[in-house]
């Protein structure tokens, strides 16, 4: 059987002959602009008098004459968090009933819901509520957009899509600190009804059938034994001149090895992602990634950064989030435009992490030695872009992509959700504590809270160098069978594979090969010898 290694030569297809399984992939990435959208709109809605004057309370100790209570603070960003960790932890019940297309529909109808709430109610019960049916559209949306990227782009263009996604979310943000940054020179509620008023059109788009325009994800519909449309949707999702019984043959390597995981456990109960070593070392691992995000620091900063900017009495607040917002937007572009080549996992993640410990201890450092001055002032905004480089432009990426290749395909979705969950409750943990270190009300801490940030972040770094494996240019396939191996995370790197996913990849580059039926046993040998225990 021929091998395969970690360079495998030219690809027959060029990317534009994949156009129609990337516009797909374009279209339901259009999600993440939700996302970015209102991390921002969180940020500069604390910031503004309009928004205060509903909801918070008077305060001329304060730059604007207003603040805001840090409890109302902590529920306003936690109880987002709380939602999405609950609909993540719920996916893998949700997929069992609902496809990917569906379950991204729902979640726009939970998000025009709650935007129109918001818009409409002048007490902070009403606010409260529809933070909440936020977080549980964003765990539906982020969840199943991520699975139908792993699940339908092809293996060599997977980092693009997920980064090109990645865009979209800073371009969510960039967007509404734009129209924050102009809503607030408006009077009274109409400076946050506008921005909220803009993050509607998207999540309409979806609502009004623009989802179902994708096919849906043809590993989905073999899981639920539809054979012929899945048959259907790889067919759509493929170059349009790709042959018939090439189709055939990427159908039954999926088949294949979607088959060996169910011999290997009848059904896929919530325990199952813990229950088999494999799969436990697997989802630990995309746990532990999923909680790199939180351990940056990049939650309070995307969440309170211009309320931060405000209270520090740094000029112009609302213009700096415009320019970071800008920088990170630029930075997601960069990866994406070196990711396909470049793209490797391990190295970057390590990099990046290093980058954001060393900011936040600047930062920290600075505003300790010269509060509220303009030399702090200076150095936080810089080294707020100097992190988005090193969040954005390396661990954002990379976080999301590992955290969608290395679930088995049998448990991906339950897998995905709870490591979603996690990295929620991250969020949740870093929204909640945040207000009191920040909030002048409270330990007035501002740019100091930097300081409780920066050792996670060098002992994450570790922890990726010691236990995440190396997967650029795999198939999910490959995967399986190099955990199913039980390598060692520095081995996969170099790891030639002989299974199910050698002969995809193989399949990928040649599409000539035929005579599947012929090596399927040959196939099922290999991968069943590499389950037994050892």
């Amino acid at each position: 059987m021929a091998g395969i290694s970690d360079t495998r030569g030219p690809k027959q297809h060029r990317i534009m002959d994949h156009w129609r399984c990337l516009l797909s992939c374009s279209l339901v990435s259009l999600t993440a602009i939700l996302y970015g959208a209102d991390v921002a709109i969180v940020d500069t809605l604390q910031a503004m008098p309009g928004f205060l004057e509903v909801f918070g309370n008077r305060d001329p100790t304060t730059p604007i004459g207003y603040n805001i209570s840090p409890l109302r603070q902590q529920l306003f960003g936690t109880l987002v968090m709380l939602g999405t960790a609950l609909s993540s932890a719920l996916s893998g019940a949700v997929s069992h009933y609902l496809g990917r297309r569906a379950s991204i529909w729902v979640g726009s109808v939970l998000l025009t819901l709650s935007t129109v709430i918001m818009m409409v109610v002048n007490n902070i019960g009403g606010v409260y509520a529809a933070r909440f049916l936020v977080g549980l559209s964003q765990g539906l949306i982020y969840t199943f957009f991520n699975l139908y990227l792993q699940e339908c782009a092809p293996a060599r263009y997977r980092g693009l899509m997920l980064s090109l996604s990645g865009c979209a979310l800073i371009f969510g943000s960039l967007m509404a600190s734009i129209i924050s940054n102009y809503s607030v020179k408006l009077s009274g509620r109409l400076q946050y009804q506008v921005p909220l008023g803009t993050t509607l059109l998207i999540p309409a788009i979806f609502m009004f059938g623009g989802i179902f325009t994708v096919p849906e994800s043809p590993r989905w519909l073999l899981l639920r034994h539809k054979e012929e449309k899945a048959r259907k949707s790889l067919k759509a999702l493929r170059p349009k001149n790709e042959p018939e019984e090439s189709i055939n043959i990427e159908l039954s390597y999926m088949k294949a090895a979607i088959d060996e995981e169910r011999r290997l456990a009848e059904g896929a109960s919530f325990v199952d992602v813990f229950r088999h070593p494999v799969d436990r070392r697997r989802t630990l691992i995309v746990l532990g990634t999923s909680a790199l995000t939180p351990i940056t620091g990049i939650t309070w900063h995307a969440t309170y950064g211009t309320y931060m900017f405000q209270m520090a009495g740094i000029k112009n607040p609302f213009e700096h989030g415009v320019g970071l917002a800008a920088s990170a937007l630029g930075f997601c572009i960069l990866n994406s435009l070196a990711i396909t080549k470049m793209g490797y996992r391990r190295p970057w993640l390590i990099i990046g992490m290093l980058i954001c410990a060393v900011c936040n201890i600047i930062m920290a450092s600075v505003y300790s030695a010269y509060p509220d001055s303009q030399a702090s002032g200076i150095t936080t905004i810089s080294t707020f872009h100097v992190l988005n480089l090193g969040y954005i432009g390396m661990v954002l990426p990379f976080t999301r992509l590992i955290c969608g290749e290395l679930p088995s395909q049998r448990l991906r979705a339950m897998t995905l959700g709870l490591a979603i969950g996690v990295g929620a409750l991250g969020e949740w943990v870093s929204n909640f504590i945040a207000p009191y270190f920040l909030n002048p009300d409270a330990l007035g801490w501002n740019a100091k809270f930097a300081f409780l940030w920066a050792p996670g972040c060098f002992l994450a770094a570790l922890w990726v160098y010691l236990y995440v494996p190396e997967v650029k240019d795999r198939k999910l396939e490959e995967i399986d069978e190099m955990f199913l191996a039980r390598l060692s995370a520095k081995k996969f790197r170099g790891y030639e594979c002989t299974g199910i996913g050698a002969m995809m990849a193989e399949h990928e580059s040649h599409p000539s090969i035929s005579n599947v039926s012929e090596r399927k046993d040959e196939v099922n040998v290999v991968t069943r010898a590499g389950t037994n225990p050892v």
